[in-house]
């Protein structure tokens, strides 16, 4: 119908979508199903004859939903607007009223959405300029506008526009998450605003750009989803930006330095949330990019002074400890050990005094101190395990379950 019917028929057909659009249980309880109605009218605008029907249905709908508390605006706006407004516009008032919150924020995201593809479909420059200016602070708008610029091959203002928009936010974190989640560009948006960043860095083929975005990635990762970008950033900085080995440590060893500052900020201000999945942990003060990089870098102070809000370090992180601090690295896996395992003074951390430090008779507690005697070995080398092992079951000779246990060790 946009392509072939009169201007006439066009309008005819609009005014019936119109009408349709403003049922109020459809606006209440199908808010989508009335901006997919609403929508529709974009068909229209690419035709000059037809062109004025589409900002009719367009315009009425940013007069209906746009209006009311879009960014909870001062009461004395609105005021002014409903001086403004006809009688129509204040029966819409009362309506508006009763609208749930919920779909009240889908009519006024996808009314912008469509108002911003009206203007770029009937190539209104200056429409969309407006538009843009009034809403500035709206993420579906800004997203389309970076998807557009790329789209006409403008991207180096994309990547602007993109960081622009997280350095005006709060926490670059949480509007990262509102940019996966808010409906556009589905599964497409990893790390939400710097996936648009890392794909017009890609673009222009700015190693100093995609660098930054890189780095971001590893100081701000919390699973092992981004540990990748650790090889990404060493091959990026070697192969293209011409770093030697020893310039990429140097590198390496300063973004280490603000991983731990991030480390500090995560322990100041975020709760600390472990959960386990599988045979994976998950940490809200870990940062499994960190821990790459400290085993790739073998920075083994780094890798002693991030240990300490790690319960239970895996053996890559034990073994770069182990590099510079062997006896804190033993300290570490023999502090796992049952209670009452050691009881020679060189293992003064498990022995209280006044306290019985008797290990406990159970299969179970023996199969935790094999389990810690192999990390032990893995670290250390069977000659060591062989003499800690050796240790452990003189204390305890008559105990035949724990001499079995320990058996590959002895």
């Amino acid at each position: 119908m946009a392509e072939f019917a009169d201007s006439p028929t066009a309008g005819k057909a609009l005014n019936t979508i119109a009408q349709a659009t403003n049922d109020k249980n459809m606006r209440q309880c199908e808010p989508l199903n009335n901006m997919l109605l609403i929508s529709s009218a974009l068909a229209f605008a690419q035709y000059d004859d037809k062109r004025m029907w589409a900002y009719d249905v367009i315009e009425n709908a940013i007069t209906r939903n746009l209006e009311y508390s879009f960014n909870e605006e001062s009461e004395e706006s609105d005021e002014d607007d409903e001086d403004e407004d006809n009688e129509d516009t204040s029966e819409v008032d009362d309506e508006t009223d009763f609208i749930p919150d919920e779909s009240l924020h889908v009519l006024q995201l996808f009314t912008l959405m469509s108002a911003y593809d009206l203007y770029a479909l009937s190539n209104d420059d200056a429409g969309r300029e407006q538009l843009l200016s009034e809403y500035s602070e709206s993420m579906a708008l800004t997203l389309m506008n970076a998807a557009n610029m790329i789209h006409e091959g403008h991207l180096r203002s994309a990547y602007m526009l993109a960081q622009d928009f997280l350095l005006s936010s709060r926490d670059m974190e949480d509007v990262d998450i509102d940019a996966r989640h808010n409906g556009l560009l589905p599964d497409l948006l990893p790390h939400g605003w710097h996936t648009i960043m890392e794909c017009c860095a890609e673009g222009l083929n700015d190693v100093g750009l995609l660098a930054n975005v890189y780095r971001y990635y590893i100081l701000s990762c919390n699973d092992r989803s981004d540990t990748h970008y650790v090889s990404k950033l060493r091959n990026l900085l070697r192969i293209y930006g011409g770093l030697s080995a020893e310039e990429w440590h140097d590198v390496a060893d300063g973004l280490a330095r603000d991983c731990a500052r991030n480390i500090i900020d995560r322990i100041k201000y975020q709760p600390e949330i472990t959960t386990k999945g599988g045979t994976q942990r998950h940490s809200s003060w870990r940062n499994p990019a960190y821990e790459k990089l400290i085993v790739d870098e073998r920075l083994s102070d780094a890798a002693l002074t991030y240990c300490a809000i790690v319960d239970y370090p895996p053996l890559p992180l034990l073994r770069t400890i182990a590099i510079e601090h062997p006896e804190s690295a033993k300290s570490i896996i023999l502090d796992a050990m049952p209670y009452g395992t050691m009881g020679t003074p060189a293992f003064r951390f498990t022995v209280e005094r006044g306290v019985d430090n008797t290990l406990t008779a159970r299969r179970s507690t023996y199969q935790q101190i094999a389990k810690q005697l192999r990390r032990f070995a893995a670290v250390f080398g069977d000659e060591e395990t062989r003499v800690l092992a050796h240790e452990i079951v003189e204390r305890y000779p008559n105990r035949t379950a724990l001499r079995e246990e320990l058996a590959f060790a002895l």
